[in-house]
């Protein structure tokens, strides 16, 4: 299974509650980018599911409307602080098609160090995304490739 980790885009710094925060105008651009990387490249997502959080869930929405996908699938247990390995075993259980997660720090970080123990450390940028083949056993079986997004993706210098 080929797993797709991204970290939403740029969010909002403030709302009433952490959930409500919404991307901005530079983490829509992020997650455009990098949904046009995948879309270049031609890689294949089956599913998309999202933390419950509102830049989770509008980040899941543009990589759907980029690659043509149908709506994501909102999925418990991503949210920041969730224990990564809880998760881990709900996606050892998934078989073939590959699928793309959409969710915060730490969660990914920990998420990815979980499934690639060997990496030592995880940090993610917004609107970064790794890419990790996992084998059998639910372990990444090479090294993550990573896609960030572009210089010109309405980010600042």
């Amino acid at each position: 299974m080929r797993l797709f980790i991204l970290r939403h885009g740029e969010a909002e710094p403030r709302a009433s509650r952490d959930e409500e925060r919404a991307l901005t105008a530079r983490g829509r651009a992020e997650v455009l980018n990098v949904a046009e990387q995948l879309k270049r490249r031609g890689e294949r997502i089956g599913q998309i599911w999202a933390s419950p959080y509102a830049r989770a869930q509008e980040t899941a929405a543009l990589v759907c409307q980029t690659l043509g996908l149908p709506a994501a699938k909102t999925e418990s247990g991503m949210t920041p602080d969730d224990p990564p390995w809880v998760f881990a075993d709900k996606l050892r259980l998934e078989a073939g098609a590959s699928l793309l997660i959409a969710s915060h720090m730490p969660f990914v970080g920990r998420l990815l160090l979980e499934l690639c123990p060997s990496l030592g450390s995880a940090s993610f940028g917004t609107g970064c995304l790794a890419m990790v083949d996992l084998n059998e056993q639910g372990l990444a079986s090479a090294a993550p490739q990573w896609l960030q997004p572009l210089a010109d993706s309405g980010q600042k210098g």
